[in-house]
This record gives structure tokens, sequence and C-alpha cells, in this order.
């Protein structure tokens, strides 16, 4: 009798033992499965982190330019109050067809603001949408450069593109005859008329909000 019984307490134990053995080896594989997703979940992520922030390779043996953000880069969507507060009177001040031209001397810039959308019944609330002017005002260029180096010389977040220039239209830039070439960089699009192959100190540019871009080329 006792031995039965001793038998049924050795057969419950090794029971239980499996039973440990199986649910240790089911968490583990799935701890090990879920490991495994997080991993594949983090590459992703990284691959498209890296995707998102991507700009245009640049070549080390080719000087970098820095945007002049005085100029430029600060003056883009700001209000005609706050352009004034910086530029001080422009030379020339001038309300057409929806938008507003003012134009300095020393250095030459224009700027073109247009009705703020966010204060559609004031008549005076204008932001500023573009601004053109010189390559060396714009980014510090101070000899020529051929058109393929400059286009990684500016942390461009987009291929560039090609194209003749316009003269007339919202984003025009440059002379009849020459070319110009597009990029994004720091979340603006710039247009830089060129002769030849090279862009030189003189060439003109143009730098545009984004907002300005997509209406323009949605109609």
């Amino acid at each position: 009798m006792k031995l039965k019984k001793y038998i049924m307490t050795i057969g419950v134990v090794s029971a239980l033992a499996l039973s440990v053995v199986a649910c240790s080896n089911k968490a583990d594989t799935t701890a090990s499965q879920s490991a495994n997703a997080g991993e594949s979940v983090s590459a992703d992520n990284k691959e498209s982190s890296t995707e998102e922030t991507r700009t245009i390779a640049y070549d080390e043996s080719v000087k970098q330019l820095e945007l002049n953000f005085d100029n430029v880069g600060n003056l883009l969507g700001v209000s005609y109050e706050d352009l004034i507060a910086v530029k001080q009177e422009p030379k020339e001040d001038q309300k057409e067809e929806g938008k507003r031209v003012l134009k300095y001397e020393s250095p030459a810039m224009e700027f073109v603001l247009y009705p703020d959308a966010a204060d559609p019944t004031n008549e005076n609330a204008y932001l500023t949408q573009a601004i053109k002017t010189d390559m060396k005002t714009a980014w510090g260029l101070a000899e020529d450069m051929p058109v393929k180096d400059l286009v990684k010389a500016v942390s461009a977040t987009s291929e560039p593109v090609y194209s003749e220039a316009e003269t007339e239209g919202e984003l025009a830039i440059g002379n009849a005859g020459q070319k110009v070439v597009e990029f994004e960089s720091y979340g603006y699009l710039f247009r830089i008329a060129y002769d030849g192959d090279k862009v030189t100190p003189n060439s003109q540019i143009g730098a545009y909000g984004l907002d300005l871009v997509d209406s323009v080329r949605a109609k």
C-alpha cells in the first residue's frame, strides 16, 4: 500500500515537473519571438527615419555653403511689420495683383508678400513668401562654382530639377535663355538662374515658401 502511494506521489511530482518545463519553454519561445519582432520593428523604424532625414550626399572635396539666415532664412514667412523692423524702409513699396513687393539696395533684394490667410479681414496683413537676390547675398558664394557641385554644397533635401528660366509668374527667376536649377533646403524651395554650367556670386536666386509653391503649381 505504501509502495503504491509512493509511486503515485512520484508520478504526480514528475507530471508537475514536466508541466513547469513546458511552460518555461513556451515562455522562452514567446519572449524570443517578441524580441525578434521588436528588433524587426526597431530596424524598420530606423530605416524609415533614415529615409526621412536623408539629404543629397555631398562630396567632401566640395566647399559647403551656408544659407544666410539674416538675409533670407529668417525672413521667409514673417509679417510686413516684422520685415520692416529688420530691413527698415524699402526703396520701393508697391501693391499689385494681390501681393506687395518691397525692393532694397545694397544688397539688391526683392521681397514678395502675400495676404495672410490667417487674417483675411485685415487688408494690410501680409506675409513674406518669396525673396529674390543673388547667390553671394543668399548663400555667401564667393567664386564661380559648377552647378553640379553647387547642389552638393547647399544641404539639399530633394533631387535637383533643371529647366529653362521662366520670366513670368510667381516663381520666375533669371532672364530668357538662362537655365534654372531648383532644390529644397531648410524647408524652402530655391531656384537659381545661371549661364553655361556654372553659378556665379551674381547669379539670381529665388527662395520660396513651400505653401506658395504648392499653391502656384496646383493651378
